[in-house]
């Protein structure tokens, strides 16, 4: 894995992450390993010139990221073909016999979800009034399920990539303080998501 984080004048800031992972646990026909990159980036608005004579504004941050990552949810020898023994009675004795377990599959691959996240973070008279608003979305390919496969083959089902999901929402969050006396102090916190 490796990290770059720059900062120029506290105003822009970028980060740069990439990472290898391996599994031995996938299939035979396709790489073991995967690359899973990530770039954000930041615009401190506040600290522009622009904003010094804005009194009202504490904090005004936007944010942007994008990445991918992924996931390799299956057991060790998933990939494999496997059977197991089963006991039974032949002839008056019992024996020991070998009975169909996991179809392996030698094409698995990583499950794949890739993401997008705009923000921005604020803060208002003197920090009394802040919060966040995000918006994201999300994309998962290549997820791994069970496909159901005739039973004639002398197996039930066998483990593949084929589903794929996508998610999108919002998440807006505000925190007040109402009253901040000596003896007292009253804050509120607000959260509200959608997806």
């Amino acid at each position: 894995m490796g990290r770059i984080n720059y900062s120029y004048d506290s105003r822009y800031l970028l980060t740069l992450t990439a990472r290898r992972d391996g599994a031995s646990v996938f299939g035979a026909n396709t790489s073991k390993y995967g690359v899973f990159p990530s770039v954000a980036l930041g615009w401190n608005i506040h600290n522009e010139a622009f904003m010094r004579n804005v009194m009202l504004v504490n904090n005004l941050k936007l944010r942007a990221s994008y990445g991918k990552t992924g996931n390799e949810a299956i057991a060790i020898n998933g990939t494999a073909t496997t059977a197991g023994t089963n006991r039974f009675p032949f002839n008056g004795v019992s024996t020991i016999g070998v009975l169909a377990s996991n179809l392996g599959n030698a094409n698995l691959h990583w499950e794949e979800t890739k993401g997008a996240n705009l923000g921005l973070d604020f803060a208002l008279l003197k920090n009394r009034i802040a919060g966040t608003v995000d918006v994201f979305r999300t994309t998962t390919d290549d997820i791994l399920l069970r496909r159901n496969i005739p039973i004639i083959t002398g197996y039930g089902n066998i483990l593949d990539n084929l589903g794929k999901t996508k998610n999108t929402g919002i998440e807006i969050t505000l925190n007040t303080v109402n009253v901040a006396s000596k003896n007292f102090k009253w804050e509120t916190s607000l959260n509200f998501a959608s997806y």
